[in-house]
């Protein structure tokens, strides 16, 4: 090596190119100008391009500026045979002592968490989400709770798809990102790869590896998704994989105890191990069921609650019928577009005017009927407008929204008089098409509760109830893994938490 370099980079004497990457890789950033590199490039026959990639790959790690390696440790599960409607029990018993959540929310929730430990037994894993209408709504602490209950958890406050889809291929961890409303827009490649990610075969093609060769990553895992108005900052097409969980601000007395993960982790953690020992145990019958899904529940929304109503199927007693509540009593998640809602509101004015409208309806009437059933909404569709009469929804823009339908207006006869409207057989027949279970009434619960109508459902006492019970806020559930001399094979989670929950 000349003494040019040696005297400029300050190393010792080196008797070839690799002993001299070696010493340069020593140095630090800020002693490693980009002169040096410069020089050395011309002492070692190496592009300025190739120099620092062979420094770096000789550079030693520097602490937490490379980060750390991502290891998720499987759970073990629970050592004694665990019984499902107990299991479902305690979990729902430590939602509604730790978070503020309606019953049909908590319900899916319980199912939720147990899917995640055999989400791969399924065509579709569906995304979880919480959100609310503003901050402090629990919506972070809902995750926090979810991270101790679910398998393989990963928490994270922002992700990138390359992380996404080389983490789920990888690792297969259960996703919880957090503060989705204030960052997920800005890159449009990760809802495509979340929502990919919703069934089995979902996945993403990148090139990799020094051939630039094409490769599939898998993005089949479970997610959970929190955030402010979910509704309106997550793409129509993620929202409808979601099974949504509305959150508002808890009042002191609704949570019985406000959750802190160094007191009550350790119990949702055992909880977890329950979970996936029962998964364990009934492995075969998860993968085989076939639950008989509520009338109107088809397509997309069948294909997201399967999961939870094939492990309710096989947890049985009344959890059946506490999950097709749930699916009956779904909020919208997203709110439906202009064009949705307006054939929503045509079939509702169908129904309350039967005999009226037999063979067609003038536009002039439709834009009449609408302001009666939501004036809110189409009188005010033109907002923008500077003139109060241009304010409520135009004979344009109707035709404008039912465009997509294959719909249009034409002269219609409507009592002997004609103008300008639609005829009602077409209208009837986007309504049954989209909207199969439209009703003035609101859908009421058969006698049947289960999914599958050849199994009766058994009430039990020890479910928890729809009314909330208040524990006290010292309890600490520590006696979770304590054991019964005598016990039977099954652990009694119910006795276990008796005095608890």
């Amino acid at each position: 090596m000349t003494a040019k370099l040696l005297q400029h980079a300050a190393l010792p004497s080196a008797v070839n190119q690799q002993d001299i990457l070696d010493e340069l890789a020593k140095l630090t950033p800020e002693e490693l100008t980009k002169s040096r590199v410069k020089q050395a490039a011309e002492e070692l026959d190496l592009t300025t391009i190739d120099t620092p990639k062979a420094i770096a790959s000789r550079q030693p790690t520097r602490g937490s500026t490379q980060g750390s390696t991502v290891e998720l440790p499987e759970i073990e599960p629970y050592d004694q045979a665990v019984n499902g409607i107990e299991l479902c029990t305690a979990i729902a018993a430590a939602i509604d002592q730790h978070l503020h959540v309606d019953p049909e929310h908590r319900d899916a929730i319980v199912l939720w968490a147990i899917h995640s430990h055999c989400f791969d037994s399924f065509l579709h894993s569906p995304r979880l989400g919480f959100t609310g209408p503003t901050r402090n709504c629990g919506k972070s602490t809902a995750m926090m709770f979810m991270s101790h209950l679910v398998n393989r958890a990963m928490v994270t406050d922002n992700l990138s798809p390359a992380a996404f889809f080389r983490l789920a291929a990888s690792h297969r961890p259960t996703f919880m990102i957090d503060e989705v409303d204030s960052w997920l827009k800005e890159d449009s490649n990760l809802p495509g790869a979340i929502n990919g990610g919703f069934q089995h075969n979902g996945g993403v093609m990148r090139c990799a590896g020094d051939n630039n060769e094409v490769r599939q990553f898998s993005t089949f895992t479970p997610v959970v998704l929190a955030g402010i108005k979910l509704s309106s900052k997550l793409p129509p097409a993620t929202l409808s994989r979601c099974v949504i969980v509305n959150m508002e601000r808890a009042k002191h007395e609704e949570i019985p105890a406000p959750f802190d993960y160094r007191k009550h982790g350790n119990n949702l953690d055992t909880l977890a191990q329950m979970s996936a020992r029962w998964v364990q145990d009934h492995e075969a019958e998860i993968g085989m069921v076939d639950p008989t899904m509520p009338d109107g529940c088809i397509n997309r929304d069948a294909d997201k609650w399967r999961p939870l109503a094939a492990i309710a199927e096989i947890v049985s007693g009344d959890w059946p019928a506490r999950l097709k509540s749930a699916i009956r009593n779904e909020g919208e998640g997203s709110e439906p577009d202009a064009g949705e809602l307006l054939v929503r509101t045509i079939a509702e004015i169908f129904e309350y005017h039967p005999k009226q409208y037999q063979t067609s309806i003038f536009t002039t009437d439709l834009i009449k009927r609408l302001l009666e059933l939501d004036n809110d909404r189409w009188s005010h569709y033109n907002f923008k407008a500077f003139r109060d009469e241009d304010k409520p929804i135009q004979a344009r823009q109707i035709a404008h929204l039912l465009k997509p339908y294959g719909v249009s207006p034409r002269t219609v006869r409507v009592a002997g008089a004609t103008g300008k409207g639609y005829k009602r057989d077409v209208l009837d027949r986007i309504v049954a098409r989209y909207l199969p279970q439209t009703s003035v009434t609101p859908s009421q619960l058969s006698n049947d509760t289960g999914f599958q109508q050849n199994r009766p459902v058994t009430q039990e006492n020890n479910v928890t109830d729809k009314n909330r019970r208040k524990a006290s806020n010292e309890a600490v559930c520590d006696v979770v893994t304590d054991r019964k001399d005598g016990c039977s094979d099954t652990l009694n989670i119910s006795d276990t938490y008796a005095g608890i929950f």
